[in-house]
């Protein structure tokens, strides 16, 4: 499923059958600091998506999944919604990840997907390109050689294929680079509602559709694009043809993206700071191009 048939189209979004904007990760109010909020109000993350989940379709033609994910996010909203039709385990660290995932090959297991999250989080903390984000990428090759390939059994090194990615890239943003809508003057005033998606593109839903927002954010010219969000289905931006309901709601009338650099960032809680260095949600090719890797175990002895 792509994002216009899904519906999730960003990490914030407007939720008309709520009201509210939510955090699509802890899937509550995004002013809320409780998880999880929303099932008291009917959500449901197990029946949100339109379709199957990749685990839910293996599961018809007989191929058992499994999922290795940290323990903190085994039973969340989103580990229920995306991993629905699999059987999700718990890993404390890389070590036992790595353990349990040779295990799990050496008891051929026909699918196994694996999540590690610390390359993202030591990104977002100190930046994509720096030594901390090279360390922890040497951290997790180290293990993947020596944990993980080096304990699959002998008669099975030639039988699995290991798909190595990430689902986004990030961008480096400085303090100088962070733009907060309540310093932008007559911005929040024309608003129906607090901007959604991400600080790297943000949907805006208008009060007085005679606002000139290009005019707005004139001061920002460089540092900021502004588009009418039907563009980006039109265009295909968020994928196939077939266009969930809701997401049009969610889009709102404009979409502001932000260059290289430069974030929009609007506070949901009083108290919220800015103290990450790394971002992603826009357009630049650092943020939308990963790597692949394909690797034979075998060709590693």
């Amino acid at each position: 499923m792509t994002p216009q048939h899904h519906g999730i189209i960003g990490h914030t979004m407007y939720l008309r059958k709520y009201g509210t904007i939510a955090n699509m990760v802890n899937f509550s109010p995004e002013s809320d600091r409780n998880s999880s909020r929303l099932a008291k109000f009917g959500f449901d993350p197990e029946t949100f998506l339109p379709n199957n989940t990749l685990y839910q379709s293996l599961s018809d033609i007989d191929v058992k999944s499994k999922v290795l994910t940290r323990w903190i996010y085994k039973k969340s909203a989103l580990s229920r919604m995306l991993h629905k039709g699999s059987d999700v385990l718990p890993y404390v660290n890389s070590s036992d990840m790595f353990l349990n995932l040779s295990k799990l090959v050496n008891k051929k297991t026909p699918f196994t997907f694996v999540y590690w999250d610390a390359l993202d989080s030591a990104s977002h903390v100190y930046g994509p390109f720096t030594p901390e984000v090279q360390s922890e990428l040497r951290n997790i090759l180290f293990g993947l050689l020596n944990e993980f390939i080096k304990n699959i059994k002998t008669q099975y090194r030639n039988k699995v294929c290991i798909f190595i990615t990430g689902d986004h890239g990030l961008v480096q943003v400085n303090k100088t680079g962070r733009l907060f809508t309540n310093t932008i003057p007559k911005f929040l005033d024309n608003l129906s509602r607090p901007p959604s998606g991400d600080s790297r593109t943000s949907f805006i839903k208008l009060d007085n559709p005679n606002c000139n927002l290009k005019n707005i954010f004139q001061k920002y010219k460089n540092q900021f694009d502004i588009f009418p969000s039907d563009k980006f289905v039109k265009e295909g931006f968020f994928g196939s043809k077939i266009v969930n309901k809701d997401v049009s709601s969610a889009l709102g009338d404009y979409t502001i993206l932000s260059r290289k650099g430069n974030v929009l960032m609007h506070r949901f809680k009083s108290d919220f700071k800015a103290s990450l260095s790394g971002y992603h949600g826009g357009l630049t090719d650092d943020e939308l191009f990963v790597p692949l890797f394909v690797v034979n175990p075998k060709n590693l002895d």
